[in-house]
């Protein structure tokens, strides 16, 4: 009867360490999609991650997954080069998960991929990091490729805030210059847009 009890009552305490880890670990899910602004598809891929979805079991529980998973992220599509990428997903199989004596390499892993996101690493899936990018967006990215298009109001008149706006566009933006091994930022003056 003790034995039931007391069986019992571990369960419960699991059941409760598992809502805590949960509710922590949305936490730190939401922290860094707010800090970071992740897309919605970008933050799925963290929960995927880093959530416990599944119950512990004796044999697998959510130190090995989300160390496994996080790992996973940090070889693909958060590694530092494309030749460590590519090597990665070319590799079959994975890591052989096992009881860890410690949390210590979860927590570095977790870490590194923190650290890696704060540096600009994109959270993609390996099909859509590889994707070739769309001439219309190359054509974006180069100077002068965005034109503002021209809103039509009810009277047929570009609304004065759309002037502004093209106004601008066209004035030069900030660029980075590279002296001597180091990095300057000129900056344009907005001083032609003070309010009446």
């Amino acid at each position: 009867m003790a034995l039931a009890e007391a069986a019992e009552e571990t369960r419960v305490q699991l059941e409760e360490a598992l809502v805590r880890l949960r509710s922590s670990t949305h936490l730190l899910v939401l922290l860094l999609s707010l800090w970071q602004g992740l897309t919605p598809d970008q933050t799925n891929i963290l929960e995927a991650a880093l959530l416990p979805l599944l119950q512990d079991t004796p044999q697998l529980g959510w130190e090995e997954s989300c160390d496994a998973a996080v790992s996973h992220l940090l070889r693909s599509c958060l590694s530092r080069s494309p030749k460590d990428q590519a090597t990665s997903l070319a590799q079959q199989g994975g890591p052989v998960l096992g009881l860890p004596r410690d949390t210590a390499r979860l927590k570095k892993h977790i870490t590194l991929m923190c650290d890696r996101i704060a540096k600009g690493g994109r959270l993609t899936l390996a099909s859509e990091a590889n994707a070739p990018v769309p001439i219309q967006v190359q054509n974006l990215a180069a100077p002068g490729g965005v034109e503002p298009i021209a809103e039509v109001t009810g009277d047929g008149e570009e609304p004065e805030l759309q002037q502004e706006a093209t106004k601008f566009i066209k004035k030069k933006q900030p660029s980075k210059k590279v002296k001597k091994g180091r990095v300057t930022s000129s900056c344009c003056h907005l001083s032609s847009f003070s309010s009446d």
